[in-house]
């Protein structure tokens, strides 16, 4: 009997319908030429969901993503729900299933391949010298999921979160930068602002104790000095490690000098292999691009390659994924945000799907 797998999938907003259709049809390629047995259940979630229900995700569809053997999430917010408080906004979805499901770290891959290198602002000598770099990011501690305050004290209106580490949380995110060093050249940049802040400074102190004792090179650096060195170039850098609210600015900046965001994936884990996939650029706010066969669905492709080796364990699924997504791009097919002087055609969502479906034929 084959054994089945449950992917409960969020299409989101804005371009989410699009590109998670485009996903479904990856998903049941791959599932065809490897024998799988892979069910897809639809999740409300995000302004869908504030749209019906008046919330951003409700019990019922909460209950399928965690009865799921991972998450895909497409595209998360748009401007229409901007003046809601936080507490509702379609993104609070992510910080409920994160909280709630035992999500720890946001991994992000974040490169640049050879034939998408003037893609990036960087100069070519600087991209030259290699762009190839693993983001690991704390999810659980930091403000952003922090309670949130808001009154009036002498000074008018006042609000703050709370930038709240414990050992606990730090040793988990080390131990994910441990495997991810064990994997690449066992090399781990730190970020953190020991200088100033007492949860930076028991960040470093553990992260520091855990991944000397694994034997990994770690060098714990001020993020501002850090993130100075990113556009003279960030071959020096392997994977980098920060909490949460520094490591989403960082992935950021990283991603947007790679000039290739919409390629990346990235993924969301916690113990075991559960996990929640989406694009690098999960929060697309381009309402222009909805609905016109436009919107580039490469970096959720490749965050279900990150799934199949991850979550369901099929590593060859996963390795077949990548290099058909890599093989069509290397060959010039690119969606229009990727488009070079190298590129031979600009292909819409759907054909672009389509070339890397062929291809996930041709080499299975």
């Amino acid at each position: 009997m084959l054994v089945a797998f449950k992917i409960a999938a969020i299409e989101g907003d804005g371009i989410g319908p699009e590109i998670m259709a485009a996903t479904k049809d990856v998903i049941n390629q791959v599932a065809a030429v490897f024998n799988l047995n892979i069910e897809i259940d639809d999740v409300c979630a995000g302004g869908q969901s504030i749209d019906r229900y008046n919330t951003p995700l409700t019990e019922e569809n909460f209950q399928k993503c965690k009865d799921s053997n991972a998450i895909l999430l497409a595209n998360i917010g748009a401007p229409q729900y901007d003046n809601l408080p936080i507490e509702q906004r379609p993104e609070r979805v992510m910080y409920r299933l994160r909280g709630e499901l035992g999500l720890e770290v946001n991994v992000r891959p974040i490169f640049i391949p050879s034939s998408l290198r003037s893609c990036s602002p960087l100069k070519d000598e600087i991209v030259d010298e290699g762009f190839d770099v693993v983001v690991i990011r704390d999810v659980i501690g930091g403000e952003l999921p922090s309670p949130k305050y808001r009154g009036k004290g002498s000074g008018g209106e006042e609000a703050y979160d709370k930038d709240y580490y414990n050992e606990k949380i730090v040793q988990r995110v080390a131990n994910w930068a441990k495997k991810y060093a064990k994997l690449r050249k066992n090399n781990v940049v730190s970020l953190d602002k020991a200088n100033g802040l007492a949860s930076s400074e028991l960040w470093r102190k553990i992260m520091v104790r855990e991944l000397t004792a694994a034997k990994v090179d770690i060098n714990s650096i001020l993020v501002d000095s850090g993130v100075q060195t990113f556009t003279k170039g960030v071959a020096a850098f392997d994977v980098i490690v920060a909490p949460n609210l520094f490591g989403d600015i960082v992935a950021d900046e990283l991603t947007g000098l790679s000039g290739v965001g919409n390629l990346l994936p990235d993924a969301t884990m916690g113990q075991g292999t559960f996990g929640m996939y989406e694009p690098n650029q999960l929060h697309n706010m381009n309402q222009k691009i909805v609905g016109k066969n436009i919107a580039n669905p490469l970096g959720l492709i490749m965050a279900v390659s990150m799934m199949m080796e991850q979550s369901l364990e099929l590593p060859k699924a996963a390795k077949v994924i990548r290099q058909a997504v890599m093989n069509v791009v290397n060959r010039g097919y690119v969606p229009a945000d990727l488009k070079t002087s190298e590129t031979k055609m600009v292909l819409g969502t759907r054909e672009v799907t389509k070339m890397v479906c062929n291809e996930i034929k041709e080499l299975s």
